[in-house]
């Protein structure tokens, strides 16, 4: 209960800034997030893929928790005894937009669920088979849209996800 409570005082920060937008390598802010979870990294010999990430003027914590719940997601719902692929890729949404791609190998969801995994409690996994509370994707979802993006997600069934999202280029 505890546990909840402290994620329904998250999701209700979420879009509140504290800060200045500043510059962000995404590359650097990328490698944080890999330094922080090097111990799951390890055990379940992850191989995390990008190159040539942008740079963007934004408020530095709301994009850190984008990017960490997305990529500690692709961790954690990855396939038993399959080495773990995420790449990450940009791409120019339009001339004031970066498009963000973050890929995994890993379960999968089906299409029926596509938009579900972004409303606060929904889950897909029962609590034996998943510990979280169903959270984490509409936390990012409500700081994207608070930032002016959007997200969605591709996904086949035991062949991997793919989380898109749009973020401006620069913060005003």
């Amino acid at each position: 209960m505890k546990m909840i409570i402290l994620d329904i005082l998250e999701f209700s920060r979420a879009g509140k800034y504290n800060e200045e937008p500043t510059e962000i390598n995404v590359n650097d802010l990328v490698e944080e997030i890999v330094s922080y979870h090097r111990n799951a990294i390890n055990n379940k010999k992850v191989v995390i893929e990008y190159d040539n990430l942008p740079t963007i003027f934004c408020y530095r914590s709301p994009i850190m928790q984008i990017f960490q719940n997305l990529i500690s997601n692709a961790i954690k719902y990855s396939k038993e005894n399959e080495d773990v692929i995420i790449q990450i890729n940009t791409f120019e949404e339009d001339k004031n937009t970066w498009g963000f791609a973050i890929k995994d190998n890993g379960i999968g969801i089906e299409e029926k669920y596509f938009e579900k995994i972004f409303i606060l409690f929904q889950r897909l996994l029962t609590r034996e088979q998943d510990s979280g509370n169903g959270m984490g994707l509409a936390i990012v979802k409500k700081i994207i849209e608070n930032l002016g993006g959007k997200i969605w997600v591709e996904s086949i069934v035991n062949k991997g996800s793919t989380f898109y999202f749009t973020i401006a280029k620069k913060m005003e």
